[in-house]
């Protein structure tokens, strides 16, 4: 089969460090980058380590809904003193149902009933 050069640009250092990985397993880089385009061919898909772990893909989701207020619930955990600028627990160990009950309780002392009325 014919072969093809390709060319890419990439820092001395992260060359360095990557050529030294490589060849501590026996790859050059010639045979590092054919294994990742054999393996694409072979499945359809990118190799593991270049897939996104789909929990990082829905991390990244719900980041990127606290940031932009997605959602009653959250715009309220906002309100109650959450964190919810750190999607990772927005409730801070509470669950949904001590955020509602809070929600509730603050609703029955603005309108003077208290949260033992």
């Amino acid at each position: 089969m014919p072969t093809v050069q390709m060319n890419v640009r990439i820092d001395a250092k992260t060359k360095a460090h990557g050529d030294a990985v490589f060849a501590r397993s026996g790859f050059t880089p010639s045979q590092a980058v054919r294994a990742v385009w054999e393996y694409a061919g072979r499945t359809g898909t990118l190799p593991p380590c270049m897939q996104q772990d789909a929990s990082d893909q829905h991390n990244e989701c719900v980041q990127r809904r606290v940031r932009g207020g997605f959602g009653l619930a959250v715009r309220l955990a906002g309100t109650q003193g959450f964190d919810v600028a750190s999607a990772g627990n927005v409730l801070q160990g509470a669950t949904w149902r001590d955020l509602r009950d809070d929600v509730y309780d603050e609703i029955l002392e603005a309108l003077g009933g208290g949260a033992d009325a």
